[in-house]
């Protein structure tokens, strides 16, 4: 099905709510099958669009009413290899994450994208700047 794109890309939001909808879905058996779905997606381009749609929902996960949904797109975010855009774009929606980082859960997967950027990118670009204000912003939420 190389014709039609990645169908994998195109369900992984629609998935992802769906699974994370799903009451009867354990954290481990979730954690499973997103490791699994988000390994398929290799472009820079598939990774900086879904990082951008997993921001984009978690204002909404941060508000729900149980710390699941935002567990859920917190760890999806993880999982994610961001590229120096993407790791903007991830920064600029800080604080959207702040209602959610209370969890340790949220709180552990968000702050992984943080450390995997800062590792990734160390001193050789302009996201290790990004990368060293996004610890900077941790560590202020950490002394709240």
């Amino acid at each position: 099905s190389r014709k039609h794109g990645n169908p994998i890309y195109n369900l992984l939001p629609d998935l992802l709510s769906r699974l994370s909808g799903d009451d009867q879905l354990t954290p481990d058996v979730f954690q499973k099958i997103m490791t699994r779905l988000l390994g398929f997606i290799d472009k820079d381009r598939q990774t900086e669009s879904l990082a951008d749609k997993f921001t984009n929902r978690f204002a909404e996960a941060a508000l729900a009413s149980t710390p699941k949904p935002a567990r859920d797109v917190a760890f999806c975010l993880s999982q994610l290899s961001l590229s120096d855009k993407a790791f903007k774009k991830f920064m600029d929606g800080w604080k959207m994450y702040e209602p959610a980082l209370y969890d340790k859960e949220v709180y552990a997967a968000l702050n992984g994208v943080v450390a995997k950027a800062k590792k990734s990118y160390g001193g050789k670009s302009k996201s290790a700047d990004g990368a060293d204000g996004a610890k900077q912003q941790v560590e202020e939420f950490e002394q709240k």
